[in-house]
């Protein structure tokens, strides 16, 4: 891990972790509870690690130039993921 993106590395486990992190099912004894007190689902985010906008983001940091393109890219995945994890 490099020391220069080692926070930027550091948010996006944290994110990833919540993003795949199966949801507590509802104990409402209707007829979902059966399917959602069973096996947690897989999640079907991409692991963020390897998104295009965070690799691109990762080599401009190392390089010493953030461009504004390539750190807009990045946040609007960000507010992408932050919005669905507040929606749960």
């Amino acid at each position: 891990m490099n020391t220069i993106t080692e926070p930027l590395d550091r948010l996006i486990e944290q994110l990833s972790a919540k993003a795949s992190a199966p949801t507590a099912a509802a104990d409402r004894g209707d007829a979902i509870d059966g399917i959602l007190s069973g096996r947690p689902r897989q999640s079907g985010v991409p692991d963020l690690h390897q998104h295009p906008a965070v690799q691109q983001f990762r080599r401009d940091l190392i390089d010493g130039y953030i461009r504004v393109d390539t750190a807009r890219q990045l946040l609007e995945l960000l507010s992408l993921l932050v919005g669905t994890l507040a929606a749960r």
